[in-house]
């Protein structure tokens, strides 16, 4: 009885040397595969920057919210502490 190593059991595609030149081939080769890693790479970098720079605007945003509300109702808590010793 002829066993198959582990790897092959796992191969669902079952490639033949053969095949497997002539995928890389019809590919473009080794300079297509690392340059369409390359392109999904900074793709994938272009995303997550661009994420990041919508959080850091949304929350300098708030930031910006916040100060202004906590600002107004500074102004309206000084205005009542001086009408109160005023009287």
């Amino acid at each position: 009885m002829e066993t198959s190593p582990w790897s092959d059991q796992w191969d669902n595609k079952n490639n033949s040397p053969d095949q497997i030149t002539e995928t890389k081939k019809s590919q473009g080769g080794a300079k297509a595969t690392y340059s369409t890693k390359i392109r999904n790479g900074l793709e994938k970098t272009k995303e997550a920057a661009s994420n990041h720079m919508k959080k850091l605007v949304v929350k300098e945003a708030t930031d910006a919210s916040l100060r202004w509300v906590k600002d107004k109702y500074h102004k309206t808590t000084k205005k009542h502490k001086k009408k109160s010793h005023e009287s």
